[in-house]
């Protein structure tokens, strides 16, 4: 029998998620990210404006990621015009709000307890990762929303023993896994389980639903984006790049670090985007076979597939020990930073997502708990069949912690169970049941809490983001502020160029031309040839009137990277005035 739901709980979960969540946006307004996207944030806010304003998106449309995203994103720009930003972060906190209710119910049926769906709810609701995302211009929090409808279809469809009720669940966790597969392809995964999770009465009458459902609605969402990509693609094509790149000899399997510099112009570009196409052109020009293939994104994923096996039949041992190691990393309690870093945020940007108790390691300990008290049933089936799996496909590519995400949605479920099962034994104890509660609790906190690759000292500290926020402060008119941050940013990383760029372009915006030239003097020592060094070089001679040797310094910027758009610009001007002073002379 199906377990009666349990909507006690459900209204208190309902109002501290929001709580929370006002709290965190009054906080997250106040800082230079809150309107100043970066990174990935930066690419889906320039293709939704483009998309609301009706102008050109071509830039954009390079089939590394989809459209559906920027599609949404899109509405409130254009509905709310300048408020748009805060009409966004507010519809991505109540997707936040409505999937903490989905896990308590989740957990209610599971444990078919209040108690457990209270907990479930409550420590979602206090999730500070969670909610972290859901103040970024990303993705997230849409699929966090879809992952546990998702759930919440396939625990239904599994359990519900009426006659037509089943298919129609799973027809509709088909057209959820759709939807979020054009969010994540690493959704598709789920699929594994079908043939085994599903109870044996009625398998192929599910199974034929969710697959139906799930072809129809990709089709539909595909011609949906299809203005906006200028093709019909069924999936975002970059899998094979992030395979390659999480998995090539030398790879750590938490950074996408690339063989080769690439440079970008005034918008963003995803370097691990570029770097698929400048190595995939390479290539093309090298091999005839792949010079007569189209130029598309799907060529290029292929190619990047093959790379990555290619690198995984070269050393099966070394890529295994490094899947392991991924494996762990996905259990560790840490943050591993793709976007901005949480862990800078909590300190410098929202201290309240200091406060928030529910980390990634405590929800694992629980659900250790939750998962020894949950009944066997096809619902837990599928949670622990989704968690298992997505844990896979982020080990098979990058652990980021926005990857890593949506594992706490099922383990938040489950944590729940585990919170009720700890209750239990406190009121009534029995000593079998208690012991194999706490080895379960401290085996989750054992493999969480303990950083056991090391991960922790590969990964980049609070200068990257300091660089980022100095970006940020400068685009919002904080010149003292973006020259503060850009001067700890390269006291912590004085070996990397890019933070001594930042200190010079500060300093110039402050008229501070000796501050300037001592920082660009550094960033051209580190990086001669990088043509973000020269142009600003070029703009430092510019200020100073010495108009020939910054046309001097544009032209070999542009030597280095021909289609920088900055250097060929300024280079423009600063030819432009040169005529102009000549015609003077001449007069």
């Amino acid at each position: 029998m199906p377990a009666a739901p349990r909507w006690r709980p459900l209204p208190l979960v309902a109002a501290v998620a929001a709580v929370v969540r006002l709290l965190y946006l009054a906080a997250h307004a106040r800082s230079s990210f809150f309107t100043v996207p970066i990174l990935d944030a930066r690419f889906f806010d320039g293709f939704a404006r483009a998309l609301a304003e009706r102008s050109e998106v071509a830039g954009f449309a390079t089939g590394f990621r989809g459209a559906l995203y920027p599609l949404l994103l899109a509405l409130p720009y254009r509905w709310a015009g300048d408020a748009g930003i805060v009409v966004a972060q507010l519809a991505q906190h109540a997707a936040g709000v409505a999937t903490a209710v989905a896990v308590a119910a989740l957990a209610g049926r599971l444990f078919a307890t209040d108690r457990a769906a209270l907990a479930a709810g409550l420590l979602y609701a206090l999730a500070p990762v969670p909610l972290f995302f859901e103040g970024e211009l990303l993705a997230e929090s849409l699929f966090l929303a879809l992952v546990a409808a998702l759930l919440v279809a396939l625990e239904r469809g599994a359990t519900d023993s009426a006659t037509a009720a089943p298919a129609a669940w799973f027809a509709l966790a088909g057209a959820v896994l759709a939807a979020a597969a054009q969010l994540r392809p690493t959704a598709w995964i789920l699929l594994a389980a079908l043939p085994f999770v599903p109870p044996r009465a009625g398998r192929a009458r599910r199974a034929a639903a969710l697959l139906a459902a799930l072809a129809t609605t990709s089709l539909l969402l595909a011609l949906a984006q299809r203005p906006a990509l200028g093709a019909l693609r069924l999936l975002p094509a970059a899998s094979g790049i992030n395979l390659y790149l999480g998995n090539r000899r030398g790879a750590d399997g938490l950074v996408p670090r690339q063989e080769l510099a690439v440079t970008h112009g005034a918008e963003y570009r995803d370097s691990v985007e570029l770097f698929a196409e400048t190595g995939y052109a390479r290539a093309r020009r090298d091999d005839p076979t792949l010079a007569s293939t189209a130029d598309d994104a799907a060529a290029r994923d292929r190619y990047w597939r093959a790379r990555a096996w290619r690198e995984l039949a070269a050393d099966p041992a070394g890529r295994l020990a490094l899947l392991a190691r991924k494996a762990l990393v996905v259990l560790w309690n840490g943050e591993v930073p793709n976007n901005r870093d949480f862990a800078f945020a909590a300190r410098e940007e929202t201290p309240l997502l200091a406060w928030l108790p529910a980390r990634f390691g405590l929800l694992l300990a629980l659900a250790g708990g939750g998962l020894l008290a949950a009944p066997r049933s096809p619902g837990r089936a599928w949670i622990v069949a989704f968690a298992l799996l997505h844990a896979t496909a982020v080990t098979l590519f990058f652990v980021a912690d926005r990857y890593r995400l949506p594992l706490y949605v099922p383990l938040a479920v489950l944590a729940g169970g585990g919170v009720a099962a700890l209750v239990d034994v406190a009121r009534a104890p029995r000593r079998a049941a208690a012991a194999r509660l706490l080895a379960a609790l401290a085996a989750g906190a054992l493999l969480s809490f303990v950083d056991w690759t090391g991960a922790r000292r590969r990964l980049p500290g609070a200068e990257r983001d300091l660089y980022f926020r100095s970006v940020a402060r400068a685009e919002t008119g904080d010149r003292a502020g973006a020259a503060d941050d850009a001067r700890r940013a390269a006291a912590l990383a004085p070996g990397d160029p890019y933070p001594h760029l930042q200190v010079a372009t500060t300093a110039l915006a402050l008229d501070r031309f000796d501050d300037a030239q001592a920082a660009l003097a550094v960033a051209g020592r580190l990086a001669p040839r990088e043509p973000r060094v020269l142009n600003a070089a070029g703009l430092l001679y510019e200020r100073r009137g010495e108009l020939e040797r910054a046309g001097a310094l544009f032209r070999e910027a542009l030597r280095a990277a021909p289609d920088f758009a900055p250097a060929s610009d300024n280079l423009r001007r600063v030819e432009g005035e040169l005529a102009s002073a000549q015609r003077v002379r001449r007069q």
